[in-house]
């Protein structure tokens, strides 16, 4: 259900560049997958997804660990909306690029396990990383009036509080 509700959130705002931290490379693959599968027709028309992972286990989906490479990708947007799957472990990388593109992040999604039992705890991470990412941040927040309208055989709805991007 949340990766379905930032879904609907990317869709609702309408975002043009979106960022997706989740902390394992096995989750990058699943939650874009969830996204391909439930996107909403119009919203992320033309999308242009990238993971910045090592591997992925989805051979369609373009992926790379290279700051430069994430700047052409940044770079080559075609008005077309981008969404960026990276791990916590990655996030740096992104970091970098947006900083030294001086691009804002329409929004900020974080996924994931957030427990001690997680095997990664993303807190630190993100700790450091947030100066860096949401320096760039557009302060967004949506929240959808009612649930959008199934266009697949079983859509799940998603009724999302006011979420913010970065505050």
């Amino acid at each position: 259900g949340k990766t379905v509700c930032a879904l609907r959130v990317a869709e609702a705002l309408r975002s043009q560049l979106t960022l997706v931290l989740v902390p394992s490379i096995e989750l990058v693959s699943q939650t874009y997958r969830e996204w391909e599968r439930w996107r909403e027709q119009g919203a992320l028309d033309g999308w242009r997804p990238l993971a910045v992972v090592s591997s992925s286990s989805v051979p369609t989906l373009p992926r790379t660990t290279k700051v430069d490479e994430i700047v052409s990708y940044l770079r080559s947007s075609q008005d077309r909306p981008q969404v960026i799957f990276c791990t916590y472990h990655s996030a740096r990388r992104v970091a970098e690029a947006l900083d030294g593109e001086q691009r804002a992040v329409d929004l900020l999604v974080s996924c994931g396990p957030l427990s001690s039992t997680a095997p990664f705890d993303p807190s630190p991470t993100l700790a450091r990383l947030s100066p860096a990412l949401c320096r760039f941040a557009t302060r967004r927040t949506a929240a959808p009036a009612e649930a959008p309208s199934a266009t697949r055989s079983r859509s799940p709805t998603a009724s999302c509080a006011p979420l913010a991007a970065c505050s």
